[in-house]
């Protein structure tokens, strides 16, 4: 009964992602067609990864997108994740229509005549998953392979879809994938050959280590060390940051950007508000997270605070000559994949498209970042 309560309460919060998912994939912009992988490039159910392809007209220009969409943290919540398409390739399409944002296909987008591979997020670990044995439960095996299954795309894209003769290659990602973003780009640029340049651009994957609202551990937090382990984890992130946290015991930290980016050597553009609307209501638990505007003077003073703490943890970043930065305060998440947000909101006269445009084609130093002292705090948000 207790298993069953469990899944009950993980399908719930699985099924708002799901529908969030469906209503993106039926945003048709351009078809992309399924690409399955072999060997140890395995969703949570054993079936095989992957992800969906659409060739573009510039031959030596990539763009590998990491898709996000929650996470599990208990074996519980792993296997009933394993029994939806957030965890099992086996009701995937095998056309998708995608768009929006820095995939749409429209000529105003100059990414949009790229080669473009879409991964689809099946490890449940945020990418960080490395576990070199399955997990047994349920009279089943649950198998944690995110950092094989993009180490697949990208080889499956060098032996198969040109990708070795590539002059460029970006790695990107929102939520879920703007993490893996940063605990994967600098493997990737290691399998990928040298004479190709390799960036990343990391959307809605910087997460705050903080309490909630109430001076507690949300449940969200409270299971991350016990994820850390079942992930295999420590399999993937940088050595450097592990032992950084290992008198303390707390490595699994490094699953947070604001400890691990430090150590990361490939040049990165974040993406971000620092009043993140996933992290607001899921992780700092605001009462009014849903409609900022209803916050009574205690809620917008915590959102301040939790604004202010989120620029603090920036310090490496805002410090990085290599580094460029859009980070808005605009109650949002996963902008790189909303033409609003990726093409309307604005800071200094700059939206996130102009200014990743002039940071990756032009070097541009590009550092925009918001302040929240007074709600609304960027009027343009979209």
């Amino acid at each position: 009964l207790l298993l069953q309560a469990r899944l009950w309460h993980t399908m719930s919060r699985l099924s708002c992602l799901l529908v969030a998912v469906v209503l993106y994939v039926l945003r048709v912009e351009g078809t992309f067609d399924l690409q399955l992988l072999s060997g140890d490039a395995v969703c949570i159910d054993g079936s095989p990864a992957g992800y969906y392809y659409q060739q573009g007209a510039e031959a030596d220009s990539y763009l590998i997108f990491l898709n996000g969409g929650g996470v599990c943290e208990t074996p519980q919540d792993c296997y009933a994740r394993s029994l939806t398409s957030l965890g099992s390739s086996k009701s995937w399409p095998k056309t998708a229509g995608i768009g929006g944002g820095i995939l749409d296909q429209t000529k105003a987008n100059p990414f949009s005549t790229w080669n473009t591979a879409v991964v689809q997020y099946c490890d449940g670990g945020r990418y960080s998953s490395n576990a070199k044995d399955p997990y047994p439960f349920n009279k089943t095996n649950l198998y944690f392979r995110g950092v094989p299954i993009v180490n697949g795309v990208v080889n499956d894209l060098l032996k198969n879809k040109g990708m070795a003769n590539a002059k460029r290659v970006i790695l990107t990602g929102c939520s879920a994938g703007g993490e893996g973003t940063y605990y994967l780009l600098d493997l990737v640029r290691e399998w990928i050959p040298a004479h190709i340049d390799v960036k990343g651009m990391a959307d809605a994957g910087w997460f705050l280590d903080t309490l909630d609202v109430y001076g507690k551990a949300s449940n969200y937090f409270a299971e991350l060390p016990g994820a850390f382990t079942l992930w295999g984890s420590n399999n993937t992130l940088k050595p450097q940051c592990l032992e950084a946290f290992q008198k303390t015991g707390d490595q699994w930290r490094c699953l947070f950007a604001e400890y691990f980016f430090q150590y990361m050597t490939t040049p990165i553009f974040i993406l971000q508000s620092q009043i993140d609307s996933y992290q607001l209501s899921v992780l700092y638990t605001l009462p009014c997270a849903g409609n900022l505007a209803s916050c009574n003077q205690t809620e917008l003073q915590q959102l301040y605070k939790f604004a202010n703490k989120f620029e603090t943890s920036l310090v490496h970043a805002i410090s990085s000559p290599k580094t460029g930065m859009f980070v808005d305060a605009c109650p949002t998440h996963c902008q790189s994949q909303s033409d609003g947000s990726w093409n309307g909101t604005l800071i200094n006269g700059h939206t996130a498209a102009s200014a990743f445009a002039s940071w990756y084609f032009n070097g541009t130093s590009v550092k925009q970042v918001d302040t929240c002292t007074s709600y609304p705090c960027n009027k343009s948000c979209k």
